[in-house]
């Protein structure tokens, strides 16, 4: 007997649609309840994990933001993962196509051992 590893990568444009739209839903759900200050700093997360149409998903969220004046980057969030460095972190990203040119956001990548703090604040 033989063990054969496959995989299968699936495209329709609307399926890609649709993951678009309910992105764009769920943000827009969101920003519903409060408004993004003029000229705000976001931070989307990109984590290592098997998300599925994540590119998409990124992208979008990605558009969003900046579509209602927000300054984006996206920030590795896996831990571990690519051995815990900025270049192991970045090259599991670019692994899932997510990169600066993919997403059109910069990737800021710290040490780990930086800490983010954030204040929230309710309409």
């Amino acid at each position: 007997m033989q063990l054969i590893f496959m995989k299968r990568a699936v495209t329709a444009p609307e399926a890609t649609l649709a993951v678009a739209e309910k992105t764009r839903a769920a943000l827009a759900a969101i920003y519903a309840r409060r408004d993004l200050p003029p000229g705000a700093r976001v931070a989307i997360t990109a984590g290592s994990r098997g998300i599925a149409n994540y590119l998409t998903i990124m992208r979008t969220a990605v558009e969003f933001i900046r579509e209602r004046g927000g300054k984006l980057f996206l920030v590795p969030a896996m831990g571990s993962h690519g051995g815990g460095t900025v270049a192991g972190r970045r090259a599991v990203l670019a692994g899932l196509g997510i990169t600066e040119e993919s997403v059109g956001a910069p990737v800021l990548d710290l040490p780990m051992k930086t800490f983010f703090f954030a204040i929230g604040y309710e309409n």
